[in-house]
Formats: C-alpha cells, sequence, structure tokens
C-alpha cells in the first residue's frame, strides 16, 4: 500500500479540480495530468487548499503557461473544447478554441463567460479494475 503525506492526504480529501460549482459545463477526468505529486499538493497549498482553483494559476504553479497570447492551445483540453463547441452550435476553429481556452475554461473568477471545472479526486479503487 502507498504511504502518503498529511499533506497528500489533505489534497486528495479536500481538492476536485479547477473552476467553480456554478459552472454550466464541466470536464471530468481521473486527474488533472502529469505525475509529480509533491508539485501538485505544493501547488494546492500556495493557492489557498481550496476544494476548486483557478487553472492559471495552478498551471503558473507548474511553470505553465495555457492562457496568454502567445500560448498554444492545450492538446486534451483543445479535444475537450471542440465538442463543446460543436455542443453550443459553433464552429470548433482553431481561433475559437484558442479564445475558449484563454477566456473561458475552469476560470475562477470570470463573470459572462462558461466555467468548466476538471475534478482531479479519485479514489483509492478504479471502476475498470479487475
Amino acid at each position: 500500500m502507498i504511504e502518503l503525506t498529511e499533506e497528500q492526504t489533505a489534497l486528495a480529501q479536500a481538492w476536485y479540480g479547477y473552476g467553480q460549482w456554478s459552472a454550466p459545463y464541466w470536464f471530468i477526468g481521473l486527474e488533472p495530468g502529469g505525475d509529480e505529486l509533491d508539485a501538485c499538493v505544493q501547488m494546492w497549498l500556495e493557492l489557498g487548499r481550496g476544494d476548486l482553483l483557478d487553472i492559471a494559476g495552478g498551471h503558473a504553479a507548474h511553470g505553465k503557461d495555457w492562457f496568454s497570447e502567445t500560448a498554444g492551445t492545450q492538446p486534451t483540453w483543445q479535444k475537450l473544447i471542440w465538442l463543446l463547441l460543436a455542443y453550443k452550435g459553433k464552429d470548433a476553429t482553431a481561433a475559437a478554441t484558442k479564445a475558449y481556452q484563454n477566456a473561458a475554461g475552469a476560470r475562477e473568477r470570470r463573470n459572462g463567460v462558461d466555467r468548466t471545472v476538471k475534478p482531479a479526486r479519485q479514489e483509492q479503487w478504479h471502476p475498470y479494475s479487475a
């Protein structure tokens, strides 16, 4: 059995991901990506130990920039944004995808735009394990 630190346990029990509970759309995944648990814990502690965090702040803490004018589109989010834009009846162009990623996706304090939550909490069991 894996032994977790007190901070790792607190993160697993309290952090659900990025965005706002009132978000009209949620992108749900098994985990937030990456394999650096200690870096994830440090980011969560630095950003206030919230149950939901702003995704730009979370990625900035990891040295990743997906939200500036010069940043590219994050490959996993890109496909989810395409799906959401199509659902909303909009063209999933590169410009529209980038604009959604920059302005709306999982942002903590944005008004008048859609917000997306990517929960990170994962239980110890996996429903697909044998």
